[in-house]
């Protein structure tokens, strides 16, 4: 199955690969351009192995998060474990 990755500035329908790196084989991890507004971003793609890991990822709703989100809320768990732990 092939989905399209939108662009999440323009929404254009169709982003190209620049660059694609596994992760110790458990997800791929893509730099994207968009041929339209010449937006990047990184996508992150969890490998999985069957049909019914595949149904149960697709199920529970998952959306896009910006990286720039990602690492901010990663950003405030080490600070508040720092204060925790000096």
């Amino acid at each position: 199955m092939t989905i399209g990755m939108h662009c999440p500035e323009c929404r254009h329908v169709e982003t190209g690969v620049v660059d694609s790196r596994t992760h110790d084989g458990l997800f791929v991890r893509r730099r994207r351009l968009c041929p339209v507004c010449q937006h990047r971003f990184t996508t992150f793609e969890i490998q999985c192995d069957n049909a019914n890991d595949l149904k149960r990822m697709l199920d529970s709703n998952a959306k896009m998060v910006p990286m720039a989100d990602v690492t901010q809320v990663i950003g405030a768990a080490l600070r508040q474990l720092k204060g925790e732990f000096p």
